[in-house]
């Protein structure tokens, strides 16, 4: 999890338990949507985009599939550590 690392520098706490609690849904239930994210860290919508894309360019998530039936997964590369 050292790519994490660089994400969460300069955010408060809260914000790194919900960073870390999309990527522990991600790691047992990859493939969800934004929606979906939501529902399950009860994190609004908008919040979770905002997330999800501090995610995406830090390396750590990718978004795989067409855009209506796609979700996101964990990289490659947080898979194998």
């Amino acid at each position: 999890m050292a790519h994490f690392e660089g994400v969460i520098e300069g955010v408060g706490k809260d914000i790194k338990g919900k960073l870390a609690s999309i990527l522990c849904i991600l790691n047992e239930q990859p493939g969800l949507r934004t929606t979906m994210l939501s529902s399950k860290t009860d994190i609004p919508v908008k919040s979770v985009e905002r997330y999800v894309k501090r995610l995406k360019d830090a390396g750590l998530i990718k978004y795989s599939g067409s855009s209506k039936s796609g979700g996101y997964f964990l990289s490659d590369s947080l898979v194998r550590e």
